[in-house]
C-alpha cells in the first residue's frame, strides 16, 4: 500500500462541514472555525490538490449533510446551522458547478454513444 502526504489548506482549521465524493474528488461546504464559513473547497484525490472555488454557499452554514443524487447530477445539503443557530435548510447545486471533469464525462458518453 502506497502512502500520500496530503496538503493541508485551511480547511484543515475548520469542522463540521460538509462533504461529498465525486470523480476521484471530495467537495466540502462550509464549516466552523474562527466563526461559521460559507467556502466551498476541492481536494483532487488523484493530484493531491486542494482548489478553493470562487463560488460559495448563498450563507455561512456547518453541522450539515451532503448528498449526492441518485444520478449523480445534484448536490443536496441538508440541515446545518447558520450563526449558530439551528435551521432546517435544504440547498440543491448542480455538481458541474463544482466539478468541471464532470462535462467531460457527459460529452464523452454523448459523443461515444
Amino acid at each position: 500500500m502506497c502512502e500520500k502526504k496530503l496538503q493541508i489548506i485551511s480547511i484543515a482549521q475548520s469542522y463540521h462541514y460538509a462533504y461529498v465524493c465525486i470523480n476521484n474528488a471530495i467537495l466540502f461546504f462550509g464549516g466552523c472555525g474562527n466563526g461559521v464559513i460559507k467556502s466551498v473547497y476541492k481536494y483532487s484525490i488523484r493530484e493531491n490538490k486542494w482548489i478553493a472555488f470562487e463560488n460559495t454557499l448563498p450563507c455561512p452554514l456547518y453541522d450539515c449533510a451532503a448528498i449526492l443524487s441518485e444520478e449523480d447530477s445534484n448536490i443536496h445539503i441538508i440541515g446545518g446551522n447558520i450563526k449558530f443557530e439551528k435551521e432546517s435548510i435544504h440547498m440543491k447545486t448542480n455538481v458541474r458547478e463544482w466539478d468541471p471533469s464532470y462535462l467531460v464525462i457527459i460529452y464523452l458518453f454523448i459523443y461515444l454513444f
